[in-house]
């Protein structure tokens, strides 16, 4: 007998709300749990049904303003958690089938405006997969997640922030069929020609490892800071690191996109080399090889063994963005004794809506923020340097509020040319590798 468990629609102010379902068979229960924060005039609906021990769900939301809706699923030794939040307008739908031994989840969603925040979490009792992305200070984001679990869990599909393909079904595939972990990180113009920032992040764990990672509400997984307030001797970490000497060799991507910013390979190449360069002049091992192999048949954003630098167009505001792969239950010591994240690879990808420069007296950055990105000529070997030392295991000091405004560091913001290295990058480098 198929048994009606719940429908309803809600209109409510600033409300939050729980809504619970479950059913039961002669294998054992399946629960469902919805948690909701609901703006002025925001819709959700829930329909739910059981048959024979079989949860069958989907829900929708819809509105604007600040929303976020968290639903969980939980079984027999399993469960799956979706969440997506946001502050300005959201559209979400979620459909659930489940039963005691296993069961999925999948999460459409479209945010954008100020902010806004995906997750999804599958785990059984062989291993964990966790996704969490989103942006903050003007953006949009959509997403088409599966997350399923069983005697084994895994969490597929696409995930598009600010227009980079963050997640797509290739790297997905890649994640849930190893123990991997991956990050990406970007900074962005605003149309007021504020920053914003974007991240993602994507890890697949066996249960009972020793990964230690923790998600940050902008999809990056940050290790630790260090330093106090408005030091400009601090640095943070990104969690990972490379094995001692390991003599990267970074690889450009030759090809129409690069040519359409006006540059040459050897140009391009040169100042992604004296980028390396740079960072390896501040520590005494051998982060780099000798040169940037440039080849025509290299790809970025996709886990291949080779540490590629490509140019890519991105309708949106981001600079550029580094797609870097580790392994979260493999671990290396830094200098400093401290652990990390064994790294494995770190690609690079630079904005083409830009323009582009090596040489740094024809780098611009238009003041007026209606202007369009092409009018802003950005300075290869700045970015470059900032990209590499997320290649390397350094974090953004821009999104830390205690050093977001000491612009003397290479992993803060771009505001103009800036080849060398400030205090915390040194102490950053060091404390990863002497």
């Amino acid at each position: 007998m198929l048994i009606f468990l719940l429908f309803g629609a809600f209109i409510t102010p600033s409300l939050g709300l729980s809504t619970s379902s479950g059913t039961g068979g002669s294998q054992g229960g399946v629960s469902s749990h919805v948690q909701l924060q609901l703006d002025d005039s925001s819709l959700y609906s829930e329909h739910s049904t059981s048959a024979s021990g079989v949860l069958n769900k989907a829900s929708q939301m819809q509105g604007s303003g600040e929303n976020s809706m968290t639903e969980t699923v939980t079984g027999d030794g399993y469960a799956v958690s979706n969440s997506v939040a946001g502050d300005g307008s959201i559209s979400a739908s979620s459909s659930v089938q489940a039963f005691a031994q296993g069961g999925s989840a999948n999460q459409k969603a479209s945010v954008s405006g100020e902010s806004g925040f995906i997750s999804s979490t599958s785990a059984s009792s062989q291993n964990t997969m966790t996704v969490a992305g989103g942006f903050e200070n003007e953006g949009y984001l959509s997403t088409d997640i599966t997350s399923q679990a069983g005697p084994v869990a895994a969490t597929t599909g696409s995930a598009n922030i600010l227009g980079v393909d963050c997640m797509d079904g290739e790297s997905s595939r890649v994640l849930a069929s190893n123990e991997m972990a991956m990050t990406v990180d970007g900074l962005h113009l605003t149309s007021s020609g504020d920053l914003g920032r974007f991240g993602f992040a994507a890890a697949n764990v066996r249960t009972g490892g020793q990964s230690e990672a923790r998600g940050r509400s902008d999809g990056t997984i940050v290790a630790g800071t260090y330093g106090h307030y408005d030091d400009p001797s601090a640095w943070v970490t990104a969690g990972w690191r490379w094995s001692n000497h390991p003599n990267l060799q970074l690889y450009l991507r030759k090809d129409s996109n690069l040519q359409y910013e006006g540059l040459t390979a050897t140009q391009a190449s040169g100042a992604i080399m004296a980028a390396a360069n740079t960072w390896e002049g501040a520590t005494n091992q051998n982060l780099f090889a000798s040169s940037v192999i440039q080849s025509t048949t290299v790809r970025a954003d996709r886990l291949d063994g080779k540490n590629v630098h490509a140019w890519v167009y991105d309708r949106s505001g981001a600079l550029g963005y580094s797609r870097t792969y580790y392994y979260p239950s493999t671990y290396v010591t830094g200098a400093d004794g401290k652990s990390y994240w064994k790294a494995a690879e770190s690609d690079v990808c630079y904005n083409t809506a830009y323009s582009w420069t090596t040489d740094a007296s024809k780098a611009y950055l238009n003041p007026n923020p209606n202007a369009p990105l092409s009018s802003n000529r950005l300075d290869v070997q700045t970015v470059a340097l900032h990209e590499l030392g997320h290649t390397i295991g350094l974090g953004d000091t821009y999104l830390h509020s205690l050093y977001k405004y000491d612009l003397s560091q290479i992993m803060g913001y771009y505001d103009g040319v800036q080849r060398n290295l400030g205090a915390g990058d040194v102490n950053g480098v060091k404390a990863l590798y002497g």
